[in-house]
Formats: C-alpha cells, structure tokens, sequence
C-alpha cells in the first residue's frame, strides 16, 4: 500500500496561491444570483475562472478518480504550457464561442522556423496571442465553417451556429453542492437556457463509436456532463440536457451532436463518479489524509471485447 499523505495545514503551494492568483473575490465582475440559494453566475476571463479557488472544477475533481494524492498534487501543481493541439482547441473555442475575440487573440506566422531576429520581433508584437502557421489556421477556420453551418437534425435550416449564438458562451457558474458542502464551479461553453447547454470538443473521429472509445470514456466526459447538468439546474433550476459538440479536426472536419442527460447509462455513470469525487475530497478535507493507490500490485488479464484482436481469413 502506499502511504498516505497528511496534509492538516495549507501548503506553501496553496498559500502562495492565496496571496498571488487572482481569484473572482477580487474582480470587478457582473453577479447574477441562480435559483438555488448559494449558486451564482459570474463574468470573469477565462484565466480567473482558473486560478480561483472558491470552487472546485470539473477537471480537478477528476483526479480523485485516479487517487486523492494525485488530486492534491494537481491542485498544487503550476499550471502546464498549452500544447500545439490545446491551442487549436482554445482558439476554436474562441472562433466559435467568442468570434468577437477572435482576431485579437491569435496571430499567423508564415516565416518558416520559430527563430532569429524577425521571429522575436514577431512574437514580441504579438506576446500573449496564440500563434498559429498558416495551416494551423486553415484548420480552426475550417473547424469553426463546419460547426457553425451544422444543420441541427430534424430541424431543417436551423443552423448550429445561429443556435449557439443566441446562448450564452463560457458562462461561468459556482453552487454549493448540498449534500457535502463543497462548492463547485463549471463554465458552460455555451448556455442556451431552458433548452440546452453545449460542450465544444476538438476529436480525431465525432462519430458515436469513436467518439466514445478514443476519448468520451477515457478522459471522464460522462463525469463532466453530470457535473454539468448539476451545476446548470442549481442555477437555472431546470434539468437541461448536455450535448457534445465533437468536430474532427482532420478534414472535413466532420461534426455530430452527442447529447446525455438522466437516464442514459453514460449519464448515471458519470454522476457516480461525480458523487463518488465529492464525497472522497470531502472526507480528505476533514481528516487532512490524502491517500495514493492502495493496490500496486496487478495482473494483466482481461481486455474489452473491441480490443480482442480478431484474425482475417487467411489468403487463398
């Protein structure tokens, strides 16, 4: 077993946090009340939204699921430079959710190697933009075209993109979740209240099966569309469905609805996961033991049906 970690006070990493992150107590920001009495919506960028730490989000909470040791590391770890495929997932965000944005923020260069005089003045004119080549471009435009003129199923001539834009993009919600205390936060890509709210991703194959084995599951979608749909019907005090908005990032840049809510097996199991989180971090908090894995020791035996390899008729 591996030992656990005691933590009874803050740490440095926690106290410097405290003293130099922004946090949305201290930003002059819109705050809208919700339904439920401790929940709330707040227009604060998408960098406060990350570093505050009244609430807990989506993403930290996921790494209880991997150990409560690798969650409290995370939630002291700085924050890690944007890869080149995160940056064309922001700046698609950015294109589809917050096209007023868009131009401000990105940036092409088309002068071959990131080196030399001429690529430091460049980068110097543009510090703090995401700086694309002229293909990487191509495709968030290509990707923000296909999003955007995605005709909604059994709707004909309703586009996506008209859809989205009478929603609320990055909408920002914190409430306390009732039965541990703890208080949570999302920020809703796009919240089209009472109908829907919409989660933007970037994938290498939109369609279901695909879309399920190479990412849903893996990286814990279904915890976050629970986690969502809890945090959308504190604040809006209605039960909307989740829906996946996946758009390949390989041409044509293909795009399908994936839409979840109660009921649905992915749903419930990722409200068990959810549930499972915030009882986990709500025990660790009151005790100030932050466990790592207990069993170190495996077999590798059984695999899932879809990898079981499967050999082809031998050739005549």
């Amino acid at each position: 077993m591996t030992a656990a970690i005691e933590m009874p006070a803050p740490s440095l990493g926690e106290q410097l946090a405290a003293l130099y992150q922004p946090s949305i107590t201290d930003f002059p920001a819109l705050k809208v009340n919700g339904v439920d009495s401790e929940s709330y919506s707040i227009e604060v960028p998408n960098a406060v939204y990350h570093s505050d730490r009244t609430g807990v989000s989506c993403s930290q909470l996921k790494n209880l699921l991997q150990s409560p040791a690798h969650f409290h590391a995370a939630m002291n770890a700085l924050r890690k430079a944007s890869t080149g495929s995160q940056n064309i997932g922001t700046a698609l965000h950015t294109a589809v959710l917050e096209p007023h944005l868009f131009d401000s923020s990105t940036a092409v260069w088309d002068g071959g190697t990131r080196s030399g005089a001429k690529w430091k003045e460049f980068a110097s004119q543009h510090h703090g933009k995401i700086i694309f080549t002229p293909a990487e471009m191509k495709t968030v435009r290509g990707m923000c075209d296909a999003v955007n003129n995605y005709v909604i199923p059994n709707h004909p001539g309703v586009l996506l993109g008209e859809l989205i834009a009478k929603g609320e993009s990055e909408k920002t919600i914190y409430w306390r979740d009732q039965e541990t205390g703890i208080m949570c936060k999302i920020r809703v890509d796009c919240l089209v209240n009472p109908l829907i709210s919409f989660d933007l991703k970037t994938v290498g194959d939109a369609r279901l099966d695909g879309f399920l084995k190479t990412q849903a599951l893996k990286l814990d979608y279904d915890f976050q569309a629970a986690m969502y749909f809890c945090g959308v019907k504190a604040f809006t005090g209605h039960d909307l469905p989740f829906c996946f908005i996946p758009v390949e990032t390989d041409e044509p840049h293909g795009v399908q609805l994936q839409e979840t809510g109660p009921g649905s097996q992915f749903f419930e199991n990722g409200m068990r996961k959810f549930r499972y989180a915030l009882r986990t971090l709500k025990k660790c908090r009151e005790t100030g033991v932050w466990p790592g894995y207990q069993n170190t020791y495996n077999r590798l035996d059984e695999i899932p049906k879809y990898a079981v390899f499967q050999a082809p008729d031998a050739l005549d």
